[in-house]
C-alpha cells in the first residue's frame, strides 16, 4: 500500500473509530501505517466553534509521516504545544497547515 492510500484509509479510519464512540490516540491503519490523534481530549470542550475543533491526525507510514491540522486555530495550536503528550508528536515529513493551507 503506498503511503498516499495509507493517508487517505487512515482518514477513513478515523471516522469509523469515532462514529464507533470510541477514541483511541494510536491505531493501527494499514500494513506499515499507523494514525496517532494529536489533538489533547481537553480541547474538545474548549473549542468555541466547531471550525476550531478540529481533530490534529499523525499518519505514518514507513519512514514517512504526515501531520494533518484540518482546521485547527491558534488557540487549538498553542493547546497542542503546551500538552506535551501532543507537542512530542507534531514533528513531521509532511505538514498540512491549518485553515485550508
Amino acid at each position: 500500500m503506498t503511503a498516499r492510500a495509507c493517508v487517505m484509509a487512515s482518514v477513513s479510519g478515523l471516522l469509523l473509530v469515532r462514529a464507533a464512540g470510541t477514541s483511541p490516540r494510536r491505531f493501527e491503519i494499514c500494513p506499515g501505517g499507523a494514525a496517532e490523534i494529536v489533538t489533547p481530549q481537553e480541547v474538545f470542550g474548549a473549542c468555541e466553534s466547531n471550525n476550531e475543533c478540529s481533530v490534529v491526525l499523525k499518519v505514518t507510514h514507513g519512514a514517512v509521516s504526515f501531520l494533518l491540522t484540518g482546521d485547527a486555530g491558534k488557540a487549538q495550536e498553542r493547546a497542542l504545544l503546551q500538552d506535551d503528550d501532543a507537542a512530542s508528536m507534531l514533528r513531521a515529513t509532511v505538514l498540512k497547515v491549518g485553515h485550508h493551507g
